[in-house]
C-alpha cells in the first residue's frame, strides 16, 4: 500500500568496515557491544569525523553478548571480557579490544578531563549485561565545566 509519507532516510552504513571485522574476528557468529570511533592526530576521539565520514573509524569492542548463538549476557562482565579477548584478531585490524582498569576509575576520569575528553563509562565488574530500561550495570561519568563569559 503506497504511503504519502516521505521515505525514511537509510541509516549510515560501514559495509567495508563490517566486512573487515567479520573476516578478522575469531568467531563465525558474535554480537559485540562496541563504539565506532574516529581518532584525531593526538589519538583523541573526533565525533565530527565520524558523523561526516571524514575518516575511517575503529571499532572498539568492550563487551560481548553472544558467541556462536549462545547468549553470555548473564555472565559477569569480567568473564565476558575474557571471552571477548579470545575473539580478538591476531592481526592488525580496525577491531580493537577495550581492556578494563581495576580500582583506578578516579585516575582515569582525571586523565580524561586533563585531555579534554567527554568522560568515561564504568561497568560493574560482577554484573550481567542489562538490557532493560529500568536496571543498569554501567554509568557514564562526564565532566561538566561552567565557564564564565569572556569580558
Amino acid at each position: 500500500m503506497p504511503s504519502d509519507l516521505p521515505a525514511r532516510p537509510r541509516p549510515a552504513r560501514w559495509d567495508q568496515l563490517t566486512t573487515e571485522i567479520a573476516h578478522s574476528i575469531r568467531a563465525h557468529d558474535a554480537v559485540l557491544d562496541a563504539e565506532l570511533v574516529c581518532l584525531d592526530a593526538d589519538g583523541r576521539s573526533n565525533f565530527y569525523s565520524l558523523l561526516f565520514r571524514r575518516d575511517w573509524p575503529f571499532f572498539y569492542a568492550f563487551d560481548v553478548l553472544s558467541i556462536e548463538g549462545e547468549g553470555v549476557q548473564d555472565q559477569p562482565l569480567l568473564e565476558r571480557k575474557r571471552i571477548l579477548r579470545r575473539l580478538m584478531p591476531r592481526i592488525d585490524s580496525r577491531l580493537l579490544f577495550v581492556d578494563h582498569l581495576k580500582a583506578r576509575g578516579c585516575d582515569l576520569f582525571r586523565a580524561a578531563c586533563d585531555r579534554d575528553l567527554e568522560g568515561i563509562v564504568t561497568k560493574w565488574s560482577r554484573g550481567p549485561y542489562q538490557r532493560d530500561s529500568i536496571t543498569t550495570s554501567w554509568i557514564k561519568i562526564i565532566e561538566t565545566r561552567i565557564r564564565a563569559p569572556s569580558p
